[in-house]
């Protein structure tokens, strides 16, 4: 509790990504606040519609980043890159399938990443 993390999610689905990951930050223990954090997580999404080459289905390529930042040192200590492809018979099923899967791998893989990492130091 005595770490402080700033969660900045920029873009597309940035309420929905943040809520995931401040559930991560709580598993880790650390404390969430709103600005002079002793860690940044910068995040960003990236989307590339998929070109599938059919009609009765719509996707996307995407790129979810994390920067954690040491405010203290001032220095970027990793950046880690989660990314996928997802599939749908619409745009709205596409993205409930591409959010869903970003929140189990930000529970699943980023979180053992970010400990490995962590425990590693």
């Amino acid at each position: 509790q005595t770490i402080t993390v700033e969660v900045d999610v920029d873009g597309r689905h940035a309420d929905e990504i943040r809520t995931y990951l401040n559930a991560v930050i709580g598993k880790i223990g650390f404390k969430i606040v709103d600005n002079q954090a002793d860690f940044d997580w910068g995040v960003s999404l990236d989307l590339v519609k998929a070109d599938l080459n059919r009609d009765d289905m719509t996707g996307y390529n995407w790129n979810l980043s994390v920067n954690v930042t040491d405010n203290v040192h001032q220095y970027t200590l990793k950046s880690f890159i989660l990314k996928n492809r997802t599939m749908g018979i619409s745009e709205d099923q596409a993205v409930a399938k591409m959010m869903n899967l970003i929140e189990k791998e930000l529970n699943n893989k980023f979180y053992r990443q970010f400990m490995d990492y962590i425990n590693n130091l």
